[in-house]
């Protein structure tokens, strides 16, 4: 499995800009966003906003 990782900005409303679309093998699998400052302790990490495929 190959994984490819492309940087997108994205507008959450609560701050977040930075993201990444996760393809595997050429397929779109999730959306992860960077969490901002807005989100205390956690700024920094990153948050699956959405994953798609089987189970």
């Amino acid at each position: 499995m190959s994984l490819h990782l492309q940087p997108v900005p994205i507008t959450t409303g609560s701050g977040d800009t930075e993201s990444l679309l996760v393809f595997a093998d050429g397929f779109l699998v999730a959306v992860l966003v960077c969490l901002s400052d807005d989100h205390g302790d956690e700024a920094g990490m990153w948050f699956l906003k959405a994953g798609f495929g089987p189970g």
